[in-house]
Parts: structure tokens; sequence; C-alpha cells
């Protein structure tokens, strides 16, 4: 949170500073505008615009090429399911320890544990079976030239 205090009006620069440092954190994990919000104490507005600010920094100068936008948020897709995944294992390793933990001291494991383990081994799997699909699927320039080659070849 912002440790400059403003009332009303138009933000002085050092405060627009610290607003953007506030929230870019919460734009890169895809929080929601309103919840950054909330989290933060900024309006929903000055979020939102914030936010829109971000956005276009990021994307605006790709606005027009359809095909590179497209493979860069396959991309950023991508990682973000191995960070999901990544962050699987490391739960999944707790869970083991905590199994492991009782075992040694001839305790019960209890059943939340293992259907944790069980839900997390089928997280992995389907957040690694979503990632395999993605990559496998050809890119908008590999879709882009097939559909040109239809439609060419209808007149040739």
């Amino acid at each position: 949170m912002s440790i400059i205090q403003h009332k009303k009006g138009r933000p002085s620069r050092a405060e627009r500073i610290q607003i953007r440092k506030d929230l870019e954190p919460y734009y890169e994990q895809k929080v929601p505008a309103y919840k950054a919000a909330e989290i933060t104490g900024y309006d929903t507005k000055t979020v939102n615009k914030y936010y829109e600010e971000f956005y276009r920094e990021i994307y605006g100068h790709e606005t027009k090429n359809f095909v590179e936008r497209f493979e860069k948020e396959r991309i950023r897709y991508a990682i973000l399911l191995d960070n999901l995944i990544h962050e699987s294992y490391e739960m999944l390793e707790d869970v083991k320890t905590s199994v492991q933990k009782l075992k040694d001291k001839g305790e019960i494991v209890p059943s939340y544990l293992i259907q944790n383990h069980s839900k997390i081994i089928q997280t992995i799997s389907h957040l690694g079976e979503k990632r395999a699909s993605l990559l496998m699927h050809p890119d908008a320039g590999d879709m882009a030239d097939e559909e040109i080659e239809k439609r060419v070849g209808r007149y040739v």
C-alpha cells in the first residue's frame, strides 16, 4: 500500500509512481481490477486506468500483428501452466513429507492427506495435458497459411 497520502485531485508524480508500483504485481498475477482495488485501497477507476496503461505498454505495439500476438499469448499461457505445475509439485512434496512423518511416528495417515495427494496428482496431470495440448496445436501463422492455401487452391 502507498506510503504517500493524497486526498483528491490528480496524483503527484511521486504518487503516480507509487500507485504503479503497488498495482503492477496484481496486474502481473492477473488479479481482477476490482479485487486489486479492494486489496490496495485505491479507487476501482484508478486501478482500471493503470491496468489499461499496463496492457497498452505490453500489447499496444502488437495490436496489428495477430499472428505474433497469438503466439506470445500462447507462450505466456504455457508459462503460466508451467508455474502452476511447479506449484502443484511443491504441494505434492509437502503432502508426501506430512505422510512420511506420520508413518515414521507409527500414526495412521488421515484420509484427507490421501485425498489431497490424489487431487494434486490429478491436477498435475490435467495441467500437463492442457500444456501439451496447447503446444501441440498449430500456431496462428500455420493456420493462416493453411487457410490461404485452401482459398487460393479453389480459384486456381
